[in-house]
This record gives C-alpha cells, structure tokens and sequence, in this order.
C-alpha cells in the first residue's frame, strides 16, 4: 500500500508540475500610447472662458508592459492599460484628483474610465464615468459622456494631446487645455 501511495504521489505532482507554464500577457501598444502622453511631474493647465485657470500635476503614470506569469500562481492577465492620475496645483475647483485609465478590451475596443475626485468638504459625490471606443471607427478622439453628472459631464481625450478639455457644470463652462 505505501508503494501505491508514493506512486500515486508521484504522477499527482508530475501532472501539477507539467500544468504550470508561462502565460504571455500582452501590454499596452504603443500604437495607442498618444491618447495619454504624460510623463510622472508633467503640469497640465486648463482655461475656461472668463480665463479662469487651473494646473495639475501628473503622477502615477502607467502603461502596462508586455511580460510572463507563472501559470502556477493562479493570476490572470489584466487588460492592458494606459492610465495617469494628477492633483491640482491650484485648488479654485475644488478637485482633489483626475484620474484616467484607458484599457484595451480587445484589438478593436478601447474603454476609457475617468474619475474626477472633489475636496471631501464640499460634500459633491465624485464623478465616475467610463465609455468604450471602437478603435475601428474612431479617430484621434474618445469622448467620455455621463449622462447624469454631478459635476462633469463630458471630456475630451486626443490622441498626442491627452486630456483636452472637461465640460463643469457647477461652473458652466468648458475647461480647455493650455497648449504650449
């Protein structure tokens, strides 16, 4: 029986070695890259139009890399992504933080998720949104509406611009990007 046991043993822990293997996971192309081109302390400043201003500062830029998992481990691949978040420099609007994440569902279906995060005294719930693209019929632009804002309902993202400009209906107007 312990002869059985042991052989038994054996081929269980053969066949669990031979599962595991590397999964490829692919990363974010860098055909699409140009919808967020930041890099980590870039100032990005907006104008509405009584030009009023406001900056922020990008960190935590993110574009996910193509590499290998261990099969073993029991991960998965995520989405490939495309992602930043920023703080304001100046604080005339209230925000706390953007954040953008862009994902590529698949070869043809971009999804775009914007989170706009307010000053916690100001008691606005934050506006989260997401919108998916089909990379076939788009151009350089992704348009992310909300249809029941609480304080942003649209943004504008341009392919070698990024983020160019939100609509901010407690102010009324469209904030533009200041290009340089």
């Amino acid at each position: 029986m312990k002869m059985k046991t042991k052989l038994i043993l054996l081929i269980t822990a053969i066949l669990l070695l031979n599962g595991c293997g590397k999964q490829f996971c692919p990363g974010f192309p860098d055909e699409y890259a140009d919808y967020l081109p930041y890099t980590d302390g870039q100032k990005i400043v907006f104008a509405n139009k009584n030009n009023d201003t406001v900056a922020f500062q990008i960190y935590d830029f993110y574009q996910s890399e193509y590499n290998e998992i261990s099969m073993c481990d029991m991960c998965e691949c995520g989405l490939p992504m495309l992602a930043f978040h920023a703080t304001p420099i100046t604080r005339e609007l209230f925000f706390e933080e953007i954040s953008i994440e862009i994902e590529l569902i698949n070869p043809k279906l971009l999804k775009s998720y914007v989170r706009f995060k307010y000053d916690e005294t100001k008691l606005s719930p934050d506006d989260c949104f997401g919108e998916t693209n089909s990379i076939e019929s788009a151009t350089d632009t992704i348009i992310v509406n909300k249809s029941n804002p609480t304080r942003i309902s649209k943004v504008l993202i341009i392919k070698g611009k990024g983020l160019a400009s939100f609509y901010d209906i407690t102010t009324n107007s469209e904030w533009k990007l200041i290009e340089k």
